[in-house]
């Protein structure tokens, strides 16, 4: 994805098939097979059921969430610093959302990141495949920080 999906989006923009395009395809369904299969889906699943919740993010993609909510789990998994760099500057190259803002959240209310929190963090959900528990206060501030 970050090697080829910056030239198979611009391949996308001009409506033209090429190797990248096929890569990226090929990769993103195997991706998302292995992710429910493999229940590795944590943050970024139980997120989308949150944003789903909240008017202001109905206009966003099931896929624009899951995206936003593998820029949170890197914030709660504490990956290295150039590795979330990297892949914010590869959302904001393929026009994939990185903050709050990008979903037409930025002006959420306290209420609503709090709705959010509760509903990604309710019992059965994916946010506990992580090897650790998350607490919706921490979701909130790791939200905070991408408000944008």
């Amino acid at each position: 994805m970050l090697q080829q999906g910056r030239e198979a989006r611009r391949d996308a923009d001009a409506q033209r098939l090429s190797p990248a395009f096929e890569a990226v395809v090929e990769a993103n369904t195997l991706l998302s097979g292995l992710g429910f299969e493999s229940g590795g889906l944590a943050v970024c699943h139980a997120l989308h059921a949150g944003l789903s919740s909240i008017p202001a993010c109905h206009g966003a993609m099931h896929g624009e969430k899951v995206a936003f909510g593998v820029i949170v789990q890197s914030l709660v998994e504490g990956w290295p610093e150039a590795e979330r760099v990297e892949l914010i500057d590869f959302f904001r190259d393929v026009g994939l959302p990185a903050t709050l803002a990008d979903l037409g959240m930025a002006s959420a209310s306290p209420d609503e990141l709090a709705r959010v929190a509760e509903i990604t963090c309710r019992p059965g959900s994916h946010i506990h495949n992580l090897r650790r528990p998350v607490k919706p206060a921490e979701l909130i501030e790791v939200l905070e920080t991408l408000r944008g």
